[in-house]
Formats: structure tokens, sequence, C-alpha cells
């Protein structure tokens, strides 16, 4: 028997649909026919729903039309439906628990059914209410993560059969033999702490977080009505660069390049121009290195996010952005259209496979701020290259190792819901990301960039204010985006579960 929650119509446009646990025997046909026209008839949704439907720690909700419903108890608000008497399904929405937060994604409508008000109804449902429990969130009824849940992720180091040799090295590195949920791929040196990943012990959710395009008002209001936010956008570079490159190198999906292809920072016009000119960028690249713990990769992320320099006693740092007041404490990482808190399998596999990097230097004497130009200012009034981790005199620690100063996070590796290399990365201000741009490139010929820069205090943004292309530079932006095609990208929406939004 499936429990089903009777959804209240938000208008009276609203056709009789009850929200119920997605089937993936009686559903599957409809769910292609929902996203057969996304993203141009490339959705990922089904190709990745057989996996989801079967994880204990997903719930997959479905808005099914209510004329094939029986045994109705409308005193519990619930209703009991054989398996085989499902009814055809016109939405669907995923949420993916991730360590101590509940992930939505794939929020998808049928054309014919869209602004009845159904995704709404599902958005409300997998925030607020329970198919078993009354007044819980179903997310606090889900198994906790497994060891192997979420995207089909293989680790890697270096770069693939396109690359012979690490940077750091100039050694061929070892290769990984071929998994079945990625290619083959390096593995990490030799004396990287190597900890079996392992399942979270049971513990309540702490957050519901999701993210959407920049260019969807209609997914925005209806995360809105349920979630803070927009709380910070992520940037993504490359953009149209990007799609040339892999015309031209012959990309295939899950198969990266073929060997021979150039860097990527080679081959689009302008990019290691801009990078090397950066001189603070490039004073910091000595300083990548590998997180060494989760204790060590959690006060990275947490001096970033939360701005630990500037924080009393209670974690909360003088004008913070709102991403860091509604979403603190969760510590997590941006990565393409998605959010992966520390806590969950995902990141604590690619730790333990030497793919996050860290990048620290000795405390600055003064706190940097994004600025106009490539990067900050430079220490000499008359140019010339800045000094880079000059002392500042105290002993307050800023989330590096021994009170050093964490200037970006990055997670490098394979990310199947985009068949790519993927980078995400947490940028203190336009130089991090010049230095993590080219230390990527370092590691990876080719790659597609996520980034939250000044993370602590991300401005929310406004509506129409995406960078599209072909528009004028913004002073604001690296000089890295504004000469090849960096652009605002996805928003980032959340709450604690604790907190009720009255709508």
């Amino acid at each position: 028997m499936v429990a089903t929650v009777a959804a209240t119509p938000s208008s009276p446009r609203t056709p009789k649909h009850i929200i119920r646990t997605f089937n993936y025997k009686a559903d599957f046909e409809d769910l292609k026919d929902i996203c057969a026209n996304v993203y141009g008839g490339t959705d990922y949704m089904p190709r990745i729903m057989h996996r989801v439907a079967h994880d204990p720690g997903h719930l997959v909700l479905a808005a099914a039309v209510s004329e094939h419903c029986q045994h109705a108890d409308q005193d519990r608000g619930l209703e009991q439906l054989g398996q085989d008497q499902a009814g055809p399904i016109d939405a669907i929405i995923c949420g993916e628990r991730r360590g101590g937060a509940l992930f939505l994604y794939g929020l998808r409508v049928r054309e014919s059914t869209r602004g009845l008000g159904l995704g709404h109804l599902l958005m409300e449902a997998i925030c607020r209410s329970s198919p078993e429990v009354d007044a819980a969130p179903p997310a606090l009824l889900l198994a906790p993560d497994q060891p192997e849940t979420g995207p089909s992720l293989a680790a890697i180091a270096a770069p693939p059969a396109a690359a012979t040799a690490t940077a750091s090295t100039g050694a061929p590195p070892p290769t990984a033999p071929t998994s079945s949920r990625g290619p083959a791929v390096a593995v990490a040196p030799p004396g990287m702490p190597q900890p079996a990943p392992r399942p979270s012990p049971p513990l309540l959710l702490s957050h519901v977080v999701t993210c959407t395009t920049s260019y969807n008002p209609a997914a925005q209001r209806i995360i809105g009505r349920q979630l803070r936010g927009p709380l910070c956008e992520v940037e993504c570079w490359p953009a149209g660069a990007r799609e040339a490159y892999e015309e031209e190198w012959g990309w295939s999906w899950g198969r990266c390049l073929p060997e021979g292809a150039p860097n990527m920072l080679d081959w689009i016009p302008g990019v290691r121009k801009v990078l090397e000119a950066d001189a603070e960028a490039q004073a910091l690249l000595p300083h990548w290195r590998r997180a060494a713990s989760e204790e060590d990769l959690r006060g990275a992320v947490g001096s970033l996010l939360y701005d630990a320099r500037s924080s009393g006693s209670d974690g909360a740092g003088a004008g913070l952005g709102l991403a860091a007041q509604v979403l603190q404490p969760l510590l997590w990482l941006p990565m393409p259209y998605d959010v992966w808190p520390l806590d969950s399998p995902f990141v604590r596999r690619e730790l333990a496979a030497g793919n996050v990097w860290l990048c620290t230097v000795p405390a600055l004497a003064t706190q940097p701020a994004v600025g106009p130009g490539p990067g900050r200012a430079t220490k000499e009034a008359g140019g010339g290259p800045p000094t880079v981790g000059e002392p500042n005199g105290n002993d307050q620690a800023s989330g590096g190792r021994d009170g050093s100063e964490v200037v970006a996070v990055m997670l490098l590796t394979y990310f199947d819901t985009l068949g790519r290399v993927c980078a995400g990365i947490l940028a203190r201000d336009n130089a991090a990301v010049h230095a993590a741009v080219a230390h990527a490139g370092s590691l990876q010929p080719y790659f597609f960039a996520s980034i939250l820069r000044n993370p602590a205090r991300a401005v929310p943004p406004q509506p129409g204010g995406e960078k599209k292309r072909g528009t004028a530079p913004d002073p604001s932006f690296p000089a890295l985006y504004n000469a090849t095609d960096g652009y605002r990208d996805f928003w980032v929406y959340g709450r604690s579960f604790d907190e009720q939004l009255q709508n």
C-alpha cells in the first residue's frame, strides 16, 4: 500500500490531485512524457530515476489524478492506494538526504497541467507534511544516507588519459581500474589519507535547500513560497567557449575528452593572458594543498561561508550576508546546479580520494573585499605585485591550519549529472577565483566550474540581474569572466526545518 497526502487545491483552477510517493513501475512512462521536452529532450531525470526511486536516502513525491483513488480517510487527510491502482501522474519532485540536509530537485510538471498549482502542492508537501507521521516533515523519515548515495561519481586527482603527469611531481599517476560508475581515473598519490566512506549516524535533518536558474521565474515563485531566498547566486565558467571547445575536440557524455585534446585554458583565447596578468592570483598558486581531514575541510569551509575571522563565540560574524544568516551552521560546497553538505557521503568520498583542495596563506593584515579588476588592490600605491600572506600579528584562527587564512576551497571531480569534470569553488575574492581556475587547469585539461565568491557576504541576487551573453562587462566580475564569458547562473534557497514560513 502507498500512503498519500490528500492535496488541498491552492486555487479553484487546480485539478483534483493527490500527492503520493512515486512508483517506478507504474509511473515511469508518465515521467518520460512529463520530461520529453525538458532541456530540448535531454532531461536527466528519466536516466537517473531507477537509482533514485530505489534509494532509501531519496523521497520522490508525485501528483497523481485523484479520481483513481479509493478508500479515502478524510479524518486523517490520507488515502490508501494499491500499487496497481495508482493513477497517472502529472508532476514529481525529489528530495535527497545529504548528511544533515534535505536537497530538493527535479521538480517537473506536465506541460498540459502547468499553471494549475501542482508545483506549489508538491513543494509544500515535501517541505511540510508526512505520509506516515502527522505534522512531521517527510525528510525526517528518510533513511540515513548510504555510502553510495549521490550522483554516479568517479574520484579523480589528476588528468585522465589525455594527460600523462601530475602538476606537482611530473610523474605519471597510478591508474584506477575502470569503474561502472564513471571512466577510468587516477587515484590519489601515496600518503594521502584514505578513510573508507561510511554511513552517517542517524540524525535529524537541520536544513532544506535547493537551487534554480536565474532565468526560471516560475520555479523561483514556487520555491520562494516555502524556502527563504534567493540567498546567493552561484556563477559558472566558461559558457559559450565551453560549447565550442566540446564540439571542436569531440567531447562525449561520460567519456570526457579523447587523448590529445589541448588544455582548455590554452585553447580559449585570452584565458592564460588574464590569469597570468593577475599577480596576486599567481602568488597564491603555490599555496594549494589537499584537504587533510574532515576537520581540516570543515574549518576551511566554515571560515569562508561564515567568516570565522570576525565571528564571536556564537559564530555569527558582523555583516554576514543573507545566505550565511539563514543556512548557518550548515557547511556546504557548490557544484553545478547543486548544493553538497560536507557531511554527505559524496563529499566524504571525494575527500578520501584527494579531490578536495584548499588554498591557505598566513593570515593577512587586512580583510579583502570583492571589487573591480582581477583581484584586490596592491599593497603599494604605485602598483606592482601584491604581498600574499603578510602576518596580521594576532593568533585568531581563520579556518586553516596553524591560524592561516583560507583563500579558496575547490572540489574537482567527474560529475555524472553533467557527464563532465566539474569544479565546485568557494572563493574569497576575484584573485582567488583566478587562482582556483589556474589550479584546476593544472590538474585537468577540461572542466566546468561553479563558483561562489565572497560567500560570507554574498548579496542576494535580484530578478533580472543575471549577466546575459553579449552584455557589457561587469566591473565587479573577475577579469576572467568579462574576457571569456563567465556568467551569473543559479540561485540558492533554503531554511532550517525549525523555521516555518507564513504564506
